[in-house]
């Protein structure tokens, strides 16, 4: 029987590495007998609507290709249920997938780890009733993470160092 992958994708996250992405990491798992539903949305909210439907329709697993906000879309979906998540870096920190020990700028060898259907548990925490991997952030460094999601200079992870001076001149404590 034929492994389906429900391939969510942000087309956008680290300044279209995302996009450049897709054809390549979906050539790579249909290449490998796995059926593969290519998913995206306008926004972050029809994203998480259209992989809940595949995932309620019964994928056997779910692959995000994009950064941590995708990657916690995805959580959103899967935590608590048996569909394993793979994550193909592609955004601009990788946060998670640094933590996970995942090979940041080989995306092959991150889908490999898909198509042998190589898995492993890991924790997740739940806040306000949604769940996140890695860190929970409030005050100083979400502010900092959203100032730098704003910022279309520099790229890469400079941006966030921008962003924290910037936000250090203008912070104010969060009861």
């Amino acid at each position: 029987m034929t492994r389906r992958i429900a391939l969510l994708v942000n087309p956008t996250s680290g300044k279209g590495r995302g996009g450049r992405l897709l054809e390549p990491v979906a050539d790579r798992l249909r290449s490998s007998g796995l059926d593969v539903d290519v998913v995206t949305g306008r926004d972050a909210d029809e994203a998480f609507d259209r992989v809940r439907d595949r995932v309620a329709a019964g994928v056997d697993g779910v692959v995000a290709v994009g950064g941590d906000g995708l990657v916690n879309i995805a959580l959103q979906v899967v935590a608590g249920t048996d569909v394993p998540l793979g994550v193909v870096p592609a955004g601009t920190g990788n946060d998670i997938a640094r933590a996970l020990g995942l090979v940041l700028d080989d995306p092959v060898a991150t889908v490999d780890l898909v198509v042998r259907g190589a898995t492993r548990t890991v924790d997740l925490g739940r806040a306000s009733g949604r769940w996140f991997a890695g860190v929970l952030g409030s005050g100083f460094d979400s502010m900092v993470n959203e100032r730098a999601n704003r910022m279309s200079w520099p790229s890469g992870r400079s941006r966030y160092n921008l962003a924290i001076l910037a936000e250090l001149r203008t912070f104010r404590p969060v009861p």
